[in-house]
């Protein structure tokens, strides 16, 4: 690889982990990830494998963790059900105002957090359905959390850690 600011090649090191905000959420910590680096003028760069089947599988861990959405995620959720904020307030059946809101930290109320998952759900399989259904029926409570993902073969697994 070579870098884009000098053009000279870069040398290749593995990250064993390495915050991954480029998604959006602040929680998710990737590993093993490739970085490359610029000796001549210090210039960096990281490469995901399969970044597709990373965000499906955030997608797969927010649904089912067993704390609340926060603003954030409510966001990546939106985006990867690849909706306007129009579209995504009509499917929820709110205005966009208030899907605005969500999106700014204002608490989604428990129906509609229900809701969107129970949507993520069943764009990524029946299966999800039924482990989405399992968290809700128990109740959502609040927390924070930490989303560890790490890649194995072609499939990426996201591990839920509940904080504090």
């Amino acid at each position: 690889m070579h870098c884009t600011h000098c053009h000279h090649v870069m040398h290749k090191e593995r990250l064993p982990a390495y915050a991954y905000d480029l998604s959006g959420l602040s929680n998710v910590v990737v590993h093993n990830v490739e970085q490359f680096q610029c000796p001549s003028c210090s210039g960096k760069a990281v490469t995901f494998h399969a970044i597709e089947a990373l965000h499906h599988a955030l997608a797969r861990a927010l649904i089912t963790k067993e704390t609340r959405l926060t603003a954030q995620e409510v966001r990546f959720l939106r985006e990867h059900l690849e909706m306007t904020n129009q579209a995504f307030a009509r499917a929820l059946g709110v205005t966009e105002h208030q899907s605005s809101r969500w999106m700014s930290g204002a608490p989604m109320n428990s129906s509609a957090e229900h809701l969107l998952r129970l949507l993520v759900a069943s764009r990524v399989g029946l299966a999800m359905v039924k482990r989405a259904v399992a968290v809700v029926s128990q109740g959502i409570r609040e927390g924070q959390s930490k989303l560890d993902a790490r890649r194995h073969g072609k499939e990426w697994m996201v591990q839920v850690s509940e904080l504090g």
